[in-house]
């Protein structure tokens, strides 16, 4: 609202009316001629009240005379509050009675009239109770004394109920359920602790064992390239084959990755027991440098995890296998995932001598294989050797040996009944004893089954 509207001026006209109304009502219900008045201006105020209000909003801020006005009704509204605050209420005129009553009402207030049109409240006269006759036993002479029967006992708040604690709540349990309850628990901390003990077995205890795998099969791997160097030079009758098939786990080639500084010894076989010890050659394929699509693979998590940044690979990047017919490069063209079930990489219809490597894709990827196939730069070996048995479950990539089922399933019960056996131990010999006589057969059977858990793992994992 601006100060010229006319909505405005109506509203500070009828707030200052209203001030008006109100302090003519407090005088009259000051004077006390009007028993009604002080209601009637209480009426008024929370009128004035709500004027004030709506005039104080809407008062702009640039006008001040009209805000002085504003406060001066104000103040006068506060004025009249205070007067009468300090006047009493009146008592209204009392209702004629329909009856005449000789006397006042017992127990109730009544009012009394000190001067015309004043009235006070009478203090109200209490109820006098009626002695009742105490009842005379049978038996009892007239006039003997009885003594009142006892007093009832104090009524006492019920008790509150306090909540139990988990220790209460379980301490208030049968017995078999408690002990039902902390064999599970037991079973439960054996099984957790177990758990944790097979992953730093596959982790780091099988990083360990496949770095002295490669150490082993290095200098094994020398020697041979150093035969074959020799028949090559000056062949004898008694050399052996170079064409010969290796046997599953056999030293065959050596694989480097400049781009990743990969330097890894490479076994005959995919299975799981030759990838925990080295990259394995799929037996089905070509030797690295030979005619046709040689397929290596090896894991990406576990033992060694020999391929875990082969995802790093772009086209262009160099492979480089050395065998004992010779060291050939090769050239990455392409660096793709395949379905699960998919043994598209591992096929040799191929007119392209090329190299395939192949590991498990990070976090199952689009199907769970990740292969970087490369191109052999120049010509090919002059043999081909090739294994021309049936490839098991466990070497297509994401197998694993199903024969360890029953392996696993055995040793693991033979462990869990001799923890069984430690824990009765424990509770009736001393434990230094039973420590001694428990831990070597405990470590044994721990590691046959992990050993028998770790087949079952897939290959390339």
């Amino acid at each position: 609202m601006t100060a010229n509207d006319p909505a405005l001026s109506v509203a500070v006209e009828t707030a200052a009316r209203t001030i008006e109304r109100l302090e003519a009502s407090v005088a009259r219900a000051a004077s006390g001629m009007a028993p009604h008045e002080h209601a009637n201006a209480l009426v008024i105020a929370g009128s004035a009240s709500v004027l004030l209000g709506q005039l104080e909003l809407a008062a702009p801020r640039d006008d001040e005379s009209l805000r002085e006005h504003t406060t001066g009704l104000r103040i006068r509204y506060d004025s009249a509050l205070l007067r009468l605050g300090g006047t009493p209420a009146t008592a209204p005129y009392p209702y004629p009675q329909p009856y005449p009553q000789p006397y006042p009402p017992m127990g109730a207030a009544s009012w009394i009239q000190v001067a015309p049109g004043q009235f006070v409240m009478a203090p109200a006269q209490p109820v006098i109770p009626i002695p009742q006759p105490t009842p005379q036993p049978a038996g009892r002479p007239v006039g003997t004394p009885v003594m009142p029967a006892a007093w009832p006992p104090p009524m006492t708040a019920p008790p509150v109920r306090k909540r139990r604690s988990v220790a209460e709540t379980l301490g208030g349990l049968p017995d078999e359920i408690k002990r039902m309850g902390r064999a599970a628990i037991s079973a439960i901390t054996i099984m957790g602790v177990l758990l944790l003990a097979f992953s730093w077995y596959a982790s780091w205890f099988g990083h360990l064992m496949y770095e002295r795998n490669q150490r082993i099969m290095l200098d094994e791997l020398n020697e041979d390239f150093t035969a074959a160097a020799t028949i090559a030079a000056a062949p004898q009758a008694t050399d052996k084959d170079l064409t010969a098939i290796p046997p599953r786990g056999k030293p065959i080639a050596l694989l480097e990755i400049p781009k990743l500084g990969l330097r890894e010894v490479v076994v005959q076989g995919t299975g799981t027991a030759e990838l925990r010890a080295a990259v394995g050659h799929y037996r089905p394929a070509p030797m690295p440098g030979q005619s046709g699509n040689a397929v290596l693979a090896g894991h990406r998590a576990l033992y060694g995890s020999p391929f875990d940044r082969l995802a790093e690979m772009v086209p262009g990047d160099k492979v480089i296998a050395t065998t004992q017919e010779g060291r050939f490069t090769f050239t990455v063209e392409l660096v793709e995932e395949a379905g699960t079930g998919h043994d598209d990489f591992l096929g040799q219809e191929t007119f392209v001598n090329r190299l395939t490597l192949l590991t498990t894709a990070e976090n199952g990827g689009q199907g769970g294989r990740l292969a970087v196939v490369s191109r052999l730069d120049g010509l090919p070996a002059s043999l081909k050797t090739v294994d021309p048995s049936q490839p098991k479950a466990d070497e297509l990539g994401l197998g694993r040996d199903t024969t360890a089922w029953w392996p696993a399933l055995g040793w693991g019960a033979a462990l869990f009944a001799l923890l069984a056996g430690t824990i009765q131990l424990y509770r009736r010999w001393r434990r230094t004893s039973a420590y001694l006589i428990t831990t070597p057969p405990l470590l044994a059977a721990g590691l046959l089954w992990f050993e028998a858990l770790a087949r079952l793992i897939p290959s390339t994992y």
